[in-house]
């Protein structure tokens, strides 16, 4: 996985589900944090409840489902990491929906 980055070392945009179910499992922490390093935008349900939370990372387009703070953490930080992959839903710039 390759992340994109602004000029400043920024993720461009994190869409974080703002659903219910995504509510409970601590999206809005998961908003709160990444605020520190990306364009952050909460959205209404992302219809993916099973997999909640849920974040979208644009302009890549990955879809993340399950994430934790560490996992956030990995994001916002680039690396490439296999816990990151295990949680892929979909890469829409590459086809590839989980």
């Amino acid at each position: 996985m390759h992340w994109e980055y602004d000029g400043e070392g920024r993720a461009r945009r994190l869409v974080v589900c703002a659903g219910l179910r995504c509510r409970w499992k601590g999206s809005r922490a998961l908003a709160r944090r990444a605020k520190a390093s990306a364009a952050v935008v909460e959205s209404q349900c992302l219809g993916l409840c099973p997999k909640a939370p849920v974040v979208v990372l644009y302009p890549r387009g990955l879809w993340l489902g399950c994430m934790t703070r560490e996992a956030l953490d990995l994001l916002m930080e680039g690396t490439v990491d296999p816990r990151l992959r295990a949680k892929l839903l979909g890469d829409l710039r590459n086809g590839y929906e989980g």
